[in-house]
């Protein structure tokens, strides 16, 4: 088994092996048990995550939620899905669960890559926290200076926070969107993994219709 050194020199966010057996293959899938991850570190401490459909189901709906909204306010929003967010200096990195780019949409609209040294943070930051993390996901995204910050608990409950001074504080209504009280998106959130996803996503669409727009 040995690495494909020409292939990660063409591409040098990826390692790629040769000669890997089926086995090892298995036991790699085994290790993951077939699931998406996510790699957090923290200043020496490093987490892989791995992720459950739960998690996933949320993740999924709640970002296809957000894109009604930016079409329903004909807003200019960079979605950034599960874009890493990492700088060498704060010795900080983490893929995302959702962000987004809203006010500073423009600075990365042709962006095919994040650099923190020089482009902005994501404006907002959704957290799926159905499952346990090691490393404090919040504190990386203070660290990297994101502003604000949606994070789905173990309830199923929908809380927004705002960094200040460094610290998160919870607020009522979002930052990026400013209309929008959190809450008023709980009663579709609780519905993901109940009804089927299409419902939920329909009920959302005619709610943002009854509600006009700011």
């Amino acid at each position: 088994m040995v690495v494909d050194r020409a292939f990660s020199r063409k591409h040098p966010h990826s390692i790629v092996w040769k000669d890997v057996s089926w086995d090892f293959y298995r036991a790699m899938l085994r290790e993951f048990d077939e699931r998406p991850s996510r790699i957090n570190y923290d200043r020496g401490t490093l987490e892989i995550m791995t992720l459950s459909l739960e998690h996933e189901s949320y993740k999924t709906v709640i970002g296809l939620m957000m894109g009604l909204l930016a079409l329903h306010l004909k807003m200019r929003v960079k979605h950034g899905g599960s874009t890493t967010l990492k700088r060498l200096t704060k010795k900080k990195g983490l893929e995302a669960d959702q962000c987004y780019w809203i006010a500073n949409e423009p600075a990365v609209r042709t962006k095919k890559r994040i650099d923190l040294r020089v482009d902005p943070p994501p404006d907002l930051v959704i957290e799926i926290d159905v499952m346990h993390s090691v490393v404090n996901r919040e504190k990386i995204y203070a660290a990297l200076g994101v502003p604000e910050m949606w994070v789905l608990n173990r309830d199923v409950k929908l809380a927004a926070f705002s960094l200040q001074q460094g610290a998160w504080k919870p607020i009522e209504s979002s930052l990026a969107f400013p209309f929008l009280r959190v809450a008023d998106l709980g009663p579709f959130i609780t519905r993901i993994g109940v009804d089927d996803d299409t419902s939920v996503l329909a009920d959302f669409a005619e709610w943002l219709h009854g509600i006009g727009r700011p």
